[in-house]
């Protein structure tokens, strides 16, 4: 769901059917992928400032629109979209498994999420300490009874959120950052990375890996429906079988695509067809959930920048928002959730001239802590486990090390 731009790529060598060895040259960059991701979290940022908008402009048109609430798949759709990228720039580095394309691979997916995760919780700590008020209007029921809300701001909820530990057990101690859950259950998929990229890597049908990515859906659809969530964003234990199901099935594409290297007719009819079906699923609410198949299908076609929907994708709104995606999903639901909290507080009789003004600024907030928040904290993190791994493949360095 959230890589670095510089592994959202695509390998120029595999484009022209030859494999990728672990140590040869890394892909290059699909920037219609770096897009889609800019689109998804605006998504996710969506269903959250949807409940301000509401709020604000006293509005049961925004509170009741179908698209704006979900949103919260547009988590699918970065489910699928990071096991595509990973086994895209990953896959072939595991077809043997090697010492240092493990250190390399758990290098860079630590460092892409935990210091940024980690940075957020410490911003956070003020709030615990000095705004008690709002630490209990966070605990209330907002119209989605969830037990553990009642401990956010807890402390055992901070150590599990400073481990992106939040859906690994039953135990819900309390959330401090609601979307950090969708980490915690990426960090699960990307310890099974290695393995699950060993078994994809040894396909050699294009057609089979197409019926592992749809095999995968469908359970996931059976089991969404069987625990009642084809409506609904669940985010504790059963997000991590979300995630799982989403994962493997952007893998099992990736390898799909890597086996199919001179297919790039097929990018634009596939394009279409998914962004038709998408649109047509999202139409119908009984069918709102089977909108991941469309994803799966968008990316794939993407992949071979090739049509219309490549060219919008790779356009320059859509690689900035791609470029601070996961710095906007990771700081948008705090200052949206705190705007809420101060329309039930201190602005309950303001003017409509003064809320509107609240809703832009709200948003406008948003967009320039995630700009920051990626040129100093994303793009220096990056650059640090680029060193680490040079660091780590001296073999003085890492004698010395050891």
């Amino acid at each position: 769901m959230t890589l670095p731009h510089h592994e959202t790529s695509a390998p120029a060598e595999l484009v022209k059917g030859q494999a990728v060895s672990a140590m040869g040259t890394r892909p290059r960059a699909i920037d219609s992928l770096t897009g889609i991701r800019g689109v998804a979290a605006v998504w996710v940022f969506l269903t959250h400032y949807q409940a301000v908008m509401a709020a604000y402009l006293n509005s049961p048109g925004i509170e009741e629109n179908s698209f704006l609430y979900n949103g919260f798949r547009g988590v699918d759709l970065f489910f699928v979209l990071s096991g595509f990228i990973l086994m895209h720039v990953h896959g072939e580095d595991f077809r043997v498994y090697r010492e240092e394309s493990f250190w390399r691979f758990y290098v860079l997916r630590f460092f892409r999420v935990y210091p940024l995760n980690t940075a957020v919780l410490l911003a956070l700590l003020p709030v615990y300490f000095f705004l008690p008020d709002l630490v209990d209007w966070f605990r209330m029921d907002h119209g989605v009874p969830i037990p553990w809300h009642s401990h956010d701001f807890s402390e055992a909820g901070f150590v599990q959120s400073v481990f992106l530990a939040q859906t690994w057990t039953f135990v819900k101690p309390g959330e401090w950052n609601g979307p950090a859950w969708s980490l915690s259950a990426e960090v699960f998929g990307y310890a099974i990375f290695p393995l699950l990229a060993h078994f994809l890597i040894w396909r050699r049908s294009a057609l089979t890996c197409l019926f592992h990515a749809a095999g995968s859906l469908v359970l996931l659809m059976v089991l969404l429906v069987l625990f009642k969530h084809t409506q609904d964003s669940p985010t504790g234990t059963f997000g991590l079988v979300r995630m799982i199901f989403g994962f493997i099935a952007g893998m099992a594409m990736a390898r799909c695509f890597q086996l199919l290297p001179d297919a790039a007719w097929l990018g634009r009819p596939v394009a279409l067809a998914s962004v038709i079906f998408i649109v047509a699923v999202l139409s119908v609410r009984s069918l709102n959930v089977l909108v991941v198949f469309g994803f799966c299908g968008l990316i794939f076609a993407l992949a071979y920048q090739q049509g219309p929907f490549n060219t919008l994708m790779s356009s320059k709104p859509a690689m900035f928002l791609g470029r601070i995606s996961f710095s906007l999903y990771m700081i948008h639901y705090i200052p949206l959730k705190v705007s809420l909290w101060l329309r039930q507080t201190a602005f309950v009789d303001s003017s409509l001239g003064f809320r509107i003004f609240c809703v832009i600024a709200v948003a406008a907030i948003c967009v320039v802590l995630a700009m920051a928040t990626h040129h100093y904290l994303e793009l220096r993190f990056q650059r640090y486990a680029r060193t680490v791994i040079r660091r780590g493949r001296n073999p003085t360095v890492r004698a010395l090390s050891a």
